[in-house]
């Protein structure tokens, strides 16, 4: 049993992505639409830091954010001595207005696949997915956006839920998706309900899909902002908030900094008219209610809430630098996310503490964690640049596939891991990298949980690559396949010996359950241990 070249050659790039995965420019969650895209000039962390209290930034570079401001608050930002380059006058662009004229960039009709849905082209679709697949699937009116509790709309946020007796509560593991807290972000819209129409189109051919819908309940909720996203598509391109009328002028709050743990702190502004306004209190917001009261009479294991843009796995805490008291286990599921998600497309998505980029309180991860110790993750989708927000509908089930591994492996995190294999190597019972002096003892040993699968045929898979650190050049050492059943192992010594030379050596255990002696990707199950000889 072999690889094939396209195979070792994918397989390479998921290997180093864990250890390479650091870089200095990122982008995030924007800033409400004014009249300039600006550069703004920083020093360091604080400098960030103070920043992240006026402006959301768009993108953090080692040197400067990018934003967009209003010319009150350029005044402002220089006042403070921050220099400020303006990239582009007049913003947003022409056909894209800040003010009530109807856009040139609004949503297509409803028509082939690629095309963006809107708050009824959504609806239609979760209802048909309820019509189509009746025993799995359920759709639930959970709460009023702000614009129906005045009579302003008739907007709903909808939760689909998908489960083997969908109309029966069981008391199976729980899992949540959400999309769209900020309004143009509109391609988090598009990955949650194309994860809903994968669960159920697959549930009767794939086995794994099957198990995953059987063991558990999968709450989905790809809108949370109907107001804000219509807005969006009908007035204002890049809206971000939701559209609350404040009483002086101003429109909407920031829902993602609008929920209750460490409400009102860093990261957060009580402007009104500021593009992160927290509200008045935590939880001011009807569509913010809808996710606590949800989230309050279910037993959710995990959550994820889709973001654009950045390319980004972010985890708690979001409102200090502190790490939670789960930092490990967060950011090892953060980083296998990433890696599944790079295996696709070889896309680059970065996991971090959320407050490593900037600070921001009130969000929705820091929430779901702080008041029910879930893991909770906020993936940042394409594009990692420009062209900002306007992620072109070509790209649109690229974005949903290269994220479909990371969903479903957080889909599997919440059903005891007995769902899928689970694959454990160590060097010296340390993972993920093991540094040593030249000369010292490296015991790498493996082991498996076979979860659901005990018996069954699948391709085993262990690599050594190397990294002489010299040359810059990744080397395969060793590359071993053989098909064998899935079965429970102790720890086995994949490795012991005091007579590596220096370098960088990655140690890679791996199984998927197509048993066909290549490389199968999507049921991948794999663990990863550096090992730095110096």
């Amino acid at each position: 049993m072999t690889f094939t070249n396209a195979g070792l050659k994918q397989l390479m790039v998921v290997l180093v992505t864990l250890f390479l995965m650091a870089g200095f420019v990122r982008a995030v969650e924007g800033a409400e639409p004014a009249n300039k895209l600006v550069k703004i000039y920083v020093t360091g962390k604080e400098d960030v830091r103070t920043l992240a209290n006026l402006v959301a930034p768009w993108e953090v570079h080692e040197d400067h954010i990018l934003t967009n401001v209003t010319d009150q608050l350029l005044q402002e930002i220089e006042a403070l001595g921050f220099v400020v380059e303006i990239v582009q006058e007049g913003f947003p662009p022409s056909g894209q207005t800040s003010g009530g004229t109807v856009h040139a960039l609004s949503v297509p009709a409803n028509g082939p696949e690629g095309l963006y849905h809107s708050y009824s082209e959504l609806t239609h679709e979760l209802f048909q997915l309820e019509a189509a697949y009746p025993q799995i699937a359920k759709v639930h009116d959970i709460g009023d956006t702000w614009e129906k509790t005045q009579g302003l709309a008739d907007r709903d946020i909808w939760a689909l839920v998908i489960s083997d007796n969908v109309q029966i509560d069981e008391g199976e593991p729980e899992v949540l998706f959400m999309g769209n807290h900020h309004a143009r972000e509109w391609i988090s819209v598009e990955v949650p309900l194309y994860l809903a129409k994968y669960l159920l189109e697959n549930y009767a051919t794939d086995p794994q899909v099957k198990s995953y819908v059987d063991h558990g309940e999968i709450w989905i909720v790809p809108m949370v902002n109907p107001d804000g996203h219509q807005y969006s598509i009908d007035v204002e391109r890049w809206w971000r908030k939701n559209r609350r009328d404040n009483g002086d002028g101003t429109f909407g709050v920031d829902l993602n900094r609008n929920y209750g743990h460490m409400w009102g702190g860093t990261g957060s502004s009580p402007d009104p008219g500021a593009d992160i306004y927290r509200g008045t209190e935590p939880f001011s917001e009807p569509e913010v209610r809808a996710i606590r009261d949800l989230t309050l009479t279910h037993n959710f294991q995990a959550v994820m809430t889709y973001h654009s843009y950045g390319q980004l796995v972010l985890y708690p805490w979001a409102y200090t630098g502190d790490p939670p008291a789960d930092a490990a286990r967060l950011g090892e599921m953060a980083s296998e996310m990433a890696v599944r998600i790079q295996q696709v497309h070889g896309e680059v998505y970065t996991p971090m503490q959320s407050s490593s980029l900037y600070p921001a309180s009130g969000l929705a991860v820091d929430w779901f964690y702080g008041t029910f110790g879930m893991p909770a993750f906020n993936t940042e989708l394409r594009p990692d640049a420009y062209p900002y927000f306007n992620l072109p509908e070509a790209e649109i089930v690229p974005t949903w596939e290269e994220n479909k591994p990371a969903a479903l492996y957080l889909i599997a995190s919440t059903q005891n891991a007995e769902v899928a294999p689970v694959p454990d190597i160590k060097a010296n019972a340390i993972e993920p990298i093991l540094l040593k002096p030249l000369g010292s003892n490296v015991n790498v040993t493996i082991q498996l949980n076979p979860g659901s699968h005990g018996g069954e045929n699948a391709d085993w898979w262990t690599i050594i690559l190397y990294n002489d650190l010299v040359q810059n050049q990744w080397t395969p050492v060793n590359i071993n396949g053989f098909q064998y059943p899935l079965l429970p192992m102790t720890p086995v010594s994949l490795l012991n010996t005091s007579n590596l030379a220096r370098g960088f050596y990655i140690f890679f255990f791996g199984i998927d359950l197509k048993a066909n002696g290549v490389v199968d990707t999507d049921t991948l199950y794999h663990d990863i241990v550096g090992v730095l000889i110096y």
